[in-house]
């Protein structure tokens, strides 16, 4: 489980990484854009076992408060994976009871399916489940998994294929997805990229269905700072990198979901499909934009017979799109709340 507080709160732990093999790419601070995760510098310092029980008291005091109360679900996320592919179900669900079935149609559920599902995290004790069960290999397969973040607090639970098998986490797990499923066939779908950013532009998709990651690392040569932000329907994630291409502490803020509207509008006016997957850049720079399973990736730096003057198609739109990436990013550095000390992606 780990934090995220401003710098004078309590501090956090490192949640356990997953590679969810035949689950797809899935998780609760990076669910779907296959972005890369930025390195650090040294490991991090293991969390003394009382501050990981205070931890846990307060999860479990916001939990409880989340499942009597829609009222204390802000910026609540609960992703839920189980089985392997091509048999495997998959739900993200938003405070606002918004779910991302299969990453391919977007459902909401009935309040008292929202509340259904918050009283069996709590009468099931999700909170007393270990961080994993079994014996994760050299490429372990994850098959089951419960990730929950709530109130800057986060808290996961894996099954792995091999070894000792956990019947509590499977059957919460499908307590869940079955409250989910019966809904499924109602979700809209999306034909294409440009046909989902038009629905999340129109309102049709709920914002939660946009995900927009960047980055920018600066080069050896460079002296300036980088970003990272990663953009999930309402909720963005920002770091800097410094110089020397070390990544900072996550800030977090929920956004007003007109913001995440409005980017889908820019978005849904530019042809992403007649880009190039590549562009000019000073610093190595990967942008990936998504809407539910459909996907666009690019990627810029200093390409060998491209310029930022001429011969590369649609520059100047990539250019103005990621200026405006780049104030969102300032925006939730400045507004949002600070990780007590530097962490994985988000």
């Amino acid at each position: 489980m780990r934090a995220r507080q401003k710098p004078s709160t309590i501090s956090r732990k490192v949640v356990l990484p997953i590679l969810l093999v035949g689950l797809g790419t899935f998780g609760c601070n990076g669910p779907s854009t296959d972005q890369p995760v930025p390195e650090r510098n040294s490991p991090e310092t293991p969390e003394p076992a009382d501050n990981d029980s205070k931890q846990s008291a307060m999860m479990q005091t916001l939990l409880a408060r989340a499942a009597a109360d829609p009222d204390d679900r802000q910026g609540l996320q609960l992703e839920v994976s189980c089985g392997l592919a091509p048999n495997s179900r998959q739900a993200r669900i938003s405070s606002r009871g918004v779910v991302v079935w299969h990453q391919s149609r977007q459902l909401r559920l009935p309040p008292e399916s929202m509340d259904r599902i918050l009283e069996a995290l709590v009468d099931q004790n999700f909170m007393a489940l270990e961080e994993r069960y079994g014996t994760p290999a050299a490429a372990p397969v994850a098959t089951c998994w419960v990730s929950l973040a709530l109130g800057g607090l986060e808290k996961s639970s894996a099954q792995f294929a091999d070894g000792p098998q956990s019947e509590p986490l499977k059957r919460l797990a499908n307590t869940v997805l079955d409250e989910c499923e019966p809904f499924a066939d109602q979700g809209i779908e999306a034909s294409s990229l440009e046909d989902g950013l038009a629905k999340v532009s129109r309102e049709e998709l709920d914002a939660d269905a946009l995900s927009v990651f960047v980055q920018q690392v600066p080069t050896s040569t460079e002296t300036t700072s980088g970003i990272y932000l990663s953009l999930h329907g309402c909720h963005a994630v920002a770091r800097v990198y410094d110089s020397q291409q070390a990544v900072g502490a996550a800030t977090t803020l929920d956004l007003d979901c007109s913001a995440t509207v409005e980017l889908a509008s820019m978005l849904a006016g530019l042809p992403l499909a007649d880009w190039p997957a590549n562009f000019w850049a000073d610093s190595y720079t990967d942008l990936s934009v998504q809407v539910l399973n459909h996907r666009r990736a690019f990627q810029a730096k200093r390409f060998a017979g491209l310029d930022r003057e001429g011969g590369t198609p649609h520059q100047s739109s990539f250019d103005e799109l990621i200026g405006s990436l780049e104030a969102l990013h300032g925006r939730v550095m400045e507004e949002g709340t600070t990780e007590s000390e530097p962490g994985p992606a988000g």
